[in-house]
């Protein structure tokens, strides 16, 4: 497979609509003591694609069904965004819902909105 090809046609898809965001990713590590210990790092700003804005979702939680929006993203295939990633866009903090690697060549996900 050429993938040089796609990751040009990737590249032109980010740069039609550009958003740069700083990652803050929660780490947690083991204390030494039997506990673990949480803290919250913030990752080197990154250019990614959001698209497919309020697409309906059907979301089921502990207090029944609502209908809520996700957003998806496109991103380079050297980008570093996990799950449970967050970061915030237009006054939104979003999550990473799922992330999926498609050969290196990209990354595309679900984020949620959690505020």
């Amino acid at each position: 497979m050429n993938t040089r090809y796609y990751k040009k046609y990737i590249e032109k898809a980010i740069e039609q609509d550009p958003t740069i965001i700083t990652i803050k990713r929660k780490i947690i590590t083991d204390d030494g003591f039997g506990g673990k210990k949480e803290e919250t790092i913030e990752l080197e700003p990154q250019t990614i694609r959001i698209y497919n804005k309020k697409a309906q979702r059907e979301i089921v939680s502990d207090t029944g069904t609502i209908m809520g929006y996700t957003l998806k993203f496109l991103a380079k295939g050297g980008t570093d965004i996990q799950e449970g990633d967050t970061f915030t866009w237009q006054g939104k903090t979003l999550k990473v819902a799922f992330v999926n690697d498609y050969f290196g060549i990209c990354k595309q996900g679900e984020l949620e909105v959690i505020k």
